[in-house]
């Protein structure tokens, strides 16, 4: 597929309306304190102190201790963010970014603490269920003032404990009558049963009465652990494959024969893995040398069409080449906002990088129109905040000079791969 120009339609059409589909929110412990229980408010006090002894502090993530000058900097500008904590500064700097709307995980990137571990997965095995299920519900509630600042605009995603299905069930109803837009979906871990399991089929039933998205967090499940040299590369190069796997156990699992409604997104997981995966997937159940007599209905790569999208958080060029083979139509591109591998404060030199030369219907899809779509969101009210701030085509439609590279360029400048 073409990597130069390849032009469809005529440049010079309305803004594109831009939604990203990762981004990331994280208050300090103290801001979850008034939504407490007051028979909590000892062990939250106590489990505050401790984590803020344990906080490393600016420039000193796990991810970082080893960052270039100019990525330091990044990490220590996060420190500083209003936006993690305040939707009206947020706001602004998706102004500044172009984007018209965004889904709002945990995990700002600063080093504050969640109350009790919330974050993109399941929370640690380390936490009883009671009060990680606690802790995950001071999100939600934290969350939804937030987000009720602009609810056009902001898109929460909601927590819920895999591992306790009647409370699940119970949080994504509150969830979804409170104003969250999206369903946080742990990847698969060893402590609840694999998502084939019948014993979800209530809880899948519960999301389509709700009809919110799954969204499943690259990094959010079971993870990689090496000691010894090259740990640090083995666990990348890994982690993202053990995020994705729920997708071909719901498929073999017939969930998606008996839940046709469902909707579920891998986010932050790249896309360069769907296109090989969907036809390793249609091998295994074509397979000549055996007959499964419990195969779905249809081909896997079927399923990722009709049911599955992906977020394609920092999406690089090499990606969008490939976007017919994806599944244009479950595109959704995502800025990871404020992280460092994120395209902030670059998203304007991000988004022509990828897109330069691409037809302009297809840009406005990968762009925002599949997630309009996928999230249900309001197009008129994200089309008049586009027409204030969102890219002009023309302006995306041009490809960077060699000065023109940002020195910090972030994960959505890549060439080969999921680093680099």
């Amino acid at each position: 597929m073409s990597s130069g120009r390849d032009r469809g339609s005529g440049m010079g059409g309305e803004r594109y309306v831009v939604v990203s589909s990762d981004s990331h929110v994280g208050p300090p412990i103290e801001h979850f304190r008034p939504y407490c229980p007051t028979s909590h408010l000892e062990a939250f006090d106590a489990y505050a102190d401790e984590r803020r002894l344990a906080k490393p502090g600016a420039g000193m993530t796990r991810f970082n201790l080893h960052a270039t000058p100019v990525t330091a900097q990044h990490y220590e500008r996060i420190e500083t963010l209003e936006s993690l904590h305040d939707p009206q500064a947020f706001l602004r700097d998706l102004d500044a970014q172009g984007i018209a709307a965004t889904l709002l995980f945990a995990g700002g990137g600063n080093d504050d603490i969640l109350p009790w571990g919330v974050g993109p997965g399941a929370g640690s095995t380390s936490i009883d269920i009671d009060t990680r299920h606690l802790g995950q519900h001071l999100w939600n509630r934290w969350l939804a003032d937030f987000v009720s600042v602009a609810p056009e605009r902001l898109i929460g995603v909601a927590q819920q404990p895999m591992t306790d299905l009647d409370r699940a069930i119970e949080e994504i109803q509150w969830a979804e009558e409170h104003g969250l837009g999206a369903i946080n979906f742990p990847a698969p871990r060893p402590d609840y049963p694999s998502y084939n399991d019948p014993v979800y089929d209530r809880f899948w039933s519960a999301v389509e009465e709700v009809d919110l998205p799954l969204v499943c967090h690259g990094g959010g499940g079971h993870l990689p652990w090496y000691s010894g040299p090259g740990s640090y590369q083995l666990f990348s190069s890994e982690m993202s494959w053990y995020s994705r796997r729920g997708f071909s156990q719901m498929v073999f699992g017939g969930v998606f024969d008996r839940h046709p409604r469902l909707r579920v997104g891998f986010t932050e997981q790249r896309g360069g893995w769907i296109a090989h995966d969907l036809k390793n997937l249609d091998s295994c159940y074509l397979d000549p040398q055996r007959t499964f007599v419990d195969n779905p209905e249809r081909l896997p790569s079927e399923y990722w069409r009709s049911n599955c999208f992906i977020g394609a958080s920092f999406m690089a060029r090499f990606e969008a080449e490939v976007r017919h083979e994806i599944g244009i139509e479950t595109i959704t591109w995502g800025s990871d906002y404020p992280h460092v591998e994120g395209t902030w404060p670059h998203t304007d030199l991000a988004l022509r990088n990828t897109f330069w030369g691409y037809p302009e219907d297809e840009v406005r899809q990968m762009l925002g129109t599949n997630a309009v779509r996928l999230y249900s969101l309001d197009e008129g009210a994200l089309r008049s905040i586009a027409d204030r701030i969102g890219p002009r085509p023309a302006d995306v439609d041009r490809p960077l000079a060699p000065d023109e590279v940002p020195e910090k360029v972030g994960l959505s400048f890549r060439t080969i791969g999921d680093w680099a």
